[in-house]
């Protein structure tokens, strides 16, 4: 066996000696262009049969679709990629759960990551990704850009936040590790994301470069942690963003996405990382700021990425690719290097034998991941305070409920599917009578028997702020000066970003929910009424400051 068949047949490929030689004979059979093709991902944006096939034809190496598009959608365009290509394709898609809804519009809303790590055990994580494999194959995927296994360090930073799993490394990586085994285990490959490390800083890489300021001591003892413990689970990939470590000798402030130093010194040799490395989507600001797509677009792949997000246009990025392998900045050893392992990774998913679709979600198994959902979530209610012993609810006590609520619509939703704050419905079922909050109502205790702050902000990739907006949500100026909690009981609820307690330091009451999943809101008011416990503990640290 050879040196290149011995790294196939050894983690985290795993490859029999049949799908080694499927690996060697189909890169031996391909052209340069064909190679160039392999390295890259297109979004489909548009899924007609005439935009498929040529992508089918120019050989590119994967498809990224949207989860939550409609499943026949979904397996129509991606069959017919399959059925039209000579090397099947990657189908890759955020399978995250959380904010992005249902798989295919029709699956299980389940919680966030930090939903699932404020319950304190991972076989939550085990059952989030079980259910992201399956129901992620019903609807063609093979590859999930999941878990997000940043740390959550910075309470302004809006990408991270609830995406993650907390922000102690050592309670994270457990949960990162037990998902990849999972997911992998279900027939999805794994793509940690973002190398090196998002949460450190308050900006959104979608928007410019940003940065991870460790020490490298200290990134050792945390990043470092969760991407070693990632490895040693397994993961096939890792996903390069647009996030540097100037920490790093020789790294600078170049982003790992166009860092030779962080993806092949510091991933590959230091913490000897053998898989794919999928860039971040190349059409971020945090890459197309700093140069050029003609000049990019090549340095990915010589710094050390195996595939390409996403390409718009990708003739043209292919004309870039072949450009540089023309002139020397892209060396056909680098190629060859890099096509190797996304054939062995389709391998690894029993592509060479069939690319055939997983069969639907039979209809006790989505019962099943329902009743997951429901109970994971009945787990991770926080109360992290109830200083004027308010809890719980009664009808009769605290029939009159006014509702201070806001619901990011001036933020863009993932997909139609995702879910609404419906807080007041649910109350008004358990027999309250709820009124919400207008900038003309008279907050006074002889009107009111408690008041609920409702706040729904979960991290997201089109989002720049987690910040408490005051104005919306009382009203304008001057009302959003007003304080209700010395004249009326009052609780603040976040169905999203645990952070809010430092924008709210003196409310005697106050909960973390996580998500805006529909069983956390059950879950929210039956904890509310004293139906459940609280069971939740915090997966950050919290601050009133």
């Amino acid at each position: 066996m050879g040196k290149r068949s011995h790294a196939l047949a050894s983690a985290p490929f795993h490859l029999a000696q049949h799908a080694v030689r499927w690996v060697e004979a189909t890169r031996g059979g391909l052209t340069l262009e064909q190679k160039l093709a392999q390295l890259i991902v297109v979004q489909s944006i548009d899924s007609s049969r005439e935009n498929l096939e040529r992508f089918a034809a120019l050989g590119i190496g994967g498809l990224f679709c949207r989860a939550g598009g409609p499943i026949h959608s979904l397996r129509t365009a991606i069959g017919h990629l399959q059925s039209h290509s000579r090397v099947p394709a990657l189908i890759c898609g955020d399978l995250e759960l959380g904010a992005e809804g249902a798989i295919g519009g029709i699956g299980t809303v389940f919680p966030n990551q930090m939903t699932v790590a404020a319950t304190g055990d991972t076989r939550w994580a085990e059952r989030m990704a079980r259910i992201a494999a399956r129901e992620g194959r019903a609807a063609g995927f093979n590859c999930s850009f999941s878990p997000v296994s940043d740390l959550a360090l910075n309470h302004r930073n809006a990408l991270v936040s609830t995406r993650s799993f907390g922000d102690n490394a050592v309670t994270v990586a457990p949960f990162v590790a037990a998902y990849i085994r999972a997911l992998q285990r279900g027939g999805v490959a794994a793509c940690v994301k973002h190398w090196p490390g998002d949460g450190w800083d308050d900006r959104n890489q979608h928007f410019v470069t940003t940065r991870n300021g460790l020490s490298l001591a200290q990134w050792e003892a945390t990043y470092g942690h969760v991407y070693r413990s990632a490895i040693r689970a397994g993961t096939l990939a890792v996903m390069s963003a647009h996030v540097s470590l100037p920490a790093f000798r020789g790294a600078g402030e170049a982003p790992a996405s166009l860092s030779a130093a962080l993806n092949v010194r510091l991933l590959r040799e230091r913490l000897g990382f053998r898989g794919v490395i999928f860039s971040d989507a190349s059409t971020m600001g945090g890459v197309t700021s700093l140069a050029p797509r003609p000049k990019f677009v090549p340095q990915i792949v010589a710094n050390g990425c195996d595939l390409l997000l996403f390409s718009n246009d990708p003739e043209l990025d292919l004309h870039y690719l072949r450009e540089a392998v023309r002139d020397g900045r892209l060396a056909i050893a680098r190629v060859d290097e890099a096509v190797t392992r996304i054939l062995a990774l389709k391998a690894a998913l029993g592509l060479w034998r069939t690319h055939d679709l997983s069969p639907a979600v039979p209809a006790n198994v989505r019962h099943r991941h329902e009743q997951w959902a429901r109970d994971c979530a009945r787990h991770a209610v926080t109360l992290v305070k109830d200083e004027q012993r308010l809890l719980p609810f009664s009808p009769r006590r605290h029939r009159r409920v006014l509702l201070i609520q806001e619901w990011s619509h001036h933020i863009p939703k993932p997909n139609a599917y995702a879910p609404e704050l419906e807080l007041e419905r649910r109350l008004v079922a358990k027999g309250f009578r709820v009124e919400r909050f207008a900038p003309d109502t008279d907050v006074h205790r002889d009107y009111y028997d408690v008041v609920i702050y409702a706040i729904a902000e979960e991290a997201s990739k089109v989002r720049a702020s987690m910040e408490l907006r005051w104005l919306d949500l009382q009203g304008g100026f001057p009302r959003a000066m007003d304080r209700y909690w010395h004249d009326v009981p009052t609780v603040f609820i976040s169905f999203g970003s645990p952070f809010h307690l430092r924008d709210v330091p003196a409310c005697p009451t106050f909960i973390n929910a996580y998500s805006l999943a529909p069983v956390v809101q059950d879950a929210v008011v039956q904890a509310l009424v004293g139906a459940i416990p609280f069971r939740g503990r915090s997966p950050v640290r919290l601050s009133k400051t």
